[in-house]
């Protein structure tokens, strides 16, 4: 159960580093727009950020979010819906 808990925080730890990752390598500035909405909607859903210490990493998301032009920024709030 103990190695368990301890995979659980390895596995935060990494997604953690390879979502930052993404978005300073040069894979996401050669995404097109919807690819981008697309893993932005995948990331979102990650349960890492159910951790405070993934809070800065959440940031980061939310300014890729913000930063979505407008027609990109309705088709993710039209996946969200559906999740509903």
């Amino acid at each position: 159960m103990e190695s368990f808990h301890f995979g659980v925080c390895v596995v935060c730890h990494c997604g953690r580093n390879v979502i930052m990752n993404l978005f300073l390598s040069d894979v996401w500035r050669r995404l097109y727009g919807k690819d981008k909405v697309r893993a932005l909607f995948v990331i979102l859903q990650n349960p890492i950020f159910t951790a405070q210490s993934s809070y800065t990493v959440l940031a980061h998301v939310l300014r890729h979010i913000t930063s979505l032009p407008n027609t990109d920024h309705q088709i993710l709030v039209h996946w969200f819906r559906t999740l509903e």
